[in-house]
């Protein structure tokens, strides 16, 4: 309400009238109990400057009468854009009231002004949403209007969205239609605001309407959908509902139709591709926009609200009690599977243990197979439709048994298996609804809990090891840095280049499995420390070779200078010391690559980067020096020792031999 932003400051200085002039504040009386207010205001996040009415009536905030609030900027426009707004219209006995318009500017300017009538004049470019319309009582009352355009120089570019609704007293009537872009809907209601008739959902996309949707004094009767040039027919509510219920044709009607069709016609997801319900939501966003701002002013119902009865099927007390159960068993599954999925100790030990590799995939066999399900269910219930779906459509006789196969990858080839469930308790799948659904949520429970323990059983001796834990998280850091690095550098490198970061990401993997093989956790502390220097040395050396074709280009530039040729008159490119930059590309670099590909241990990783940029930098330094004795000691060696020792090159630890 409006007395939010107001009367906190504003009520004692309203009950000190005379105080109110002597202070000089930006009030007057404007009769007996009614006073006038015009300077800063804020309402629903808007702020601007405002003029209004109002009175105090038992220490409440009236609005009453004319009340526009408005906001604009030209600074900000000529420096970047505008945010401009314009609310105006009335208001009576604090409802709003009589005409009222709403404009929201997003504006910028193209810079190009033009002087006339002593003023400048500029071009917009931006986004403008007008909405107009009368209200009653704070309810729409008439012909309301939404439209969003697209200026470019001030002139409209292009209509993003445009809605025509008629109410009476905030009931929709007679015919609509809404359009966006691509999509243009066409309907009509009943006096009492019920769907009737046919809707037509037409595409810019296609010839003729792509959706028909038929009700019959609010109840949908069917859909006749166009699809990749077929003609799907869907049935919508039968005649004689047993229990039908109005409510909002919105995005949970689409939920409950989609669900309906999934259910009723075994898994059909034809209605999820159904533009209706976007459509709707964005006429109805456009509404709230303006119901947000109406109802911090006062009191108002502006929503428009599109009525359709729906079947409905009232939760009976033991339904409520399963849910209850249901939403538990939920909680409980996904306190286990978080376990799962932090647990960076099993991601490494089901890598070498078949059995872990086992229960770690019938554990994604539970989630997708069994609780998918419940999780929907919850989900629907979340979402206020599952009272609208027949219940007795989720059967499971044929779709769930407490045993099931699973697929897995074993250290050397793919297994399978098949998972037997916890052997202390039974389960029967031969149920539908609700008790069809908690079955199978205390079936997936318990499944967990009990893969759980085995699996703990596994990693017992590795969680009393928490050094070695905290090696293996920075471990598998490692690992995917050197894996993102080599993956990413493998896609846009060539030739040698390529297949040396390649040849690290194999290396980088592989030291990964033989180090998953180990089995004493002394031995594995130390592998561990050694493999998070290594992969840390390997994804350095990965960026080292990355750069190999920008450092070539950077030498050959660096080598190449204008000379002068006398027998053209004219200056000429011409690349100098070609002996030296030919020992760097033609001898060290491939002799380089072929070790990283042919012999690369964590031993020498170190060394081959450093050479590698130690050769970079003192080729670019021998460009400043004289190099005629160097140049003649490299005319015919091949030897990349040899050349590394006439380049005073040398390594860290000197790992690397010939």
């Amino acid at each position: 309400m409006f007395r939010k932003y107001f009367l906190p400051d504003k009520i004692s200085l309203f009950l000190k009238g005379f105080l109110f002039v002597l202070l000089l504040v930006p009030f007057t009386m404007a009769g007996q109990g009614e006073a006038e207010y015009s300077g800063p205001f804020s309402v629903s996040g808007y702020t601007g400057i405002a003029e209004f009415k109002y009175q105090i009536e038992e220490g409440d905030t009236i609005l009453t009468g004319p009340f526009e609030l408005s906001q604009i900027d030209p600074r900000s426009l000529i420096q970047e854009e505008d945010d401009y707004f314009l609310f105006k219209g009335g208001f009576k006995n604090d409802l709003p009231d009589g005409y009222w318009k709403f404009v929201f500017g997003e504006f910028g300017t193209n810079n190009n002004a033009e002087f006339e009538d002593n003023a400048y004049r500029v071009k917009l470019d931006g986004i403008i949403h007008r909405a107009s319309g009368s209200l009653n009582n704070g309810k729409p009352n008439g012909k309301w209007t939404h439209k969003i355009e697209e200026l470019d120089n001030s002139e409209i570019e292009r209509v993003l969205f445009n809605s025509s609704i008629n109410f009476e007293y905030g009931v929709p009537q007679r015919s609509f239609n809404i359009e966006n872009e691509r999509l243009t809907l066409i309907g009509r209601f009943l006096r009492d605001g019920l769907a009737h008739d046919v809707w037509e959902l037409y595409s810019s996309d296609a010839l003729g309407a792509t959706e028909n949707w038929y009700f019959q004094d609010g109840r949908l009767e069917q859909i006749i959908i166009q699809q990749d040039n077929n003609t799907r027919t869907l049935k919508g509510f039968p005649r004689k509902m047993q229990n039908p219920k109005v409510i909002n044709l919105d995005e949970r009607f689409i939920k409950i139709l989609q669900l309906r069709q999934q259910l009723i016609n075994k898994g059909d997801t034809v209605l999820n591709d159904s533009q209706m319900g976007n459509l709707l939501a964005e006429n109805a966003s456009n509404y709230k926009k303006i119901d947000d701002i109406l109802s911090n002013l006062g009191k108002s119902s502006f929503m428009p609200e599109f009525k359709v009865k729906a079947e409905y099927f009232p939760l009976t007390d033991n339904e409520k009690e399963l849910l209850d159960d249901i939403q538990e068993y939920v909680i409980k599954s996904e306190e286990i599977n978080q376990f799962f999925i932090e647990s960076s100790q099993l991601k490494i030990l089901q890598l070498s243990d078949d059995d872990v590799a086992f229960l770690v995939a019938a554990t994604k066999g539970i989630n997708s197979n069994y609780l998918s399900l419940v999780k929907d269910v919850v989900r629907y219930e979340e979402s206020d439709i599952l009272e609208f779906v027949p219940r007795n459509e989720f059967k499971g006789e044929e779709n769930y048994s407490s045993e099931f196969e699973v697929n897995y990858q074993g250290q050397d080839e793919g297994l399978s298996g098949t998972f037997l469930g916890p052997q202390n308790r039974q389960f029967n799948f031969n149920k539908d609804g609700l008790e069809l659904v908690a079955e199978v949520a205390e079936y997936s429970y318990f499944s967990l809990e009990h893969i759980k323990d085995q699996l703990s059983n596994k990693l017992t001796e590795r969680q009393q090891e928490q050094k070695l834990a905290n090696l293996e998280e920075e471990l598998i850091m490692g690992l995917n840095a050197a894996n993102e690095a080599t993956d990413s550098l493998s896609s846009i490198l060539e030739g040698p280049e390529k297949q040396a970061v390649l040849s690290i990401k194999e290396k980088v993997n592989s030291d990964l499995k033989n180090y998953s093989s180990i089995e004493d956790p002394n031995v594995k502390i130390d592998r561990a420390r050694e493999l998070i220097t290594c992969f840390s040395d390997l994804t350095k050396l990965s960026l080292t070779i990355g750069n190999l074709p920008a450092r070539a280009q950077e030498i050959k530039e660096e080598y190449t200078e204008e000379v002068f040729n006398p027998f053209t008159a004219t200056l000429m490119d011409e690349e100098v010391k070609k002996r030296i930059t030919n020992a760097y590309n033609e001898v060290l670099i491939p002799h380089f690559l072929k070790k990283v590909q042919s012999d690369l241990t964590c031993e020498n990783t170190e060394e081959i980067n450093d050479l590698l940029n130690k050769s970079y930098l003192r080729v670019l330094e021998l460009k400043e020096e004289d190099t005629s004795r160097i140049e003649r000691k490299l005319k015919k060696e091949k030897d990349p020792q040899e050349v590394l020792q006439m380049l005073n090159i040398q390594a860290v630890n000197n790992e690397i031999d010939g």
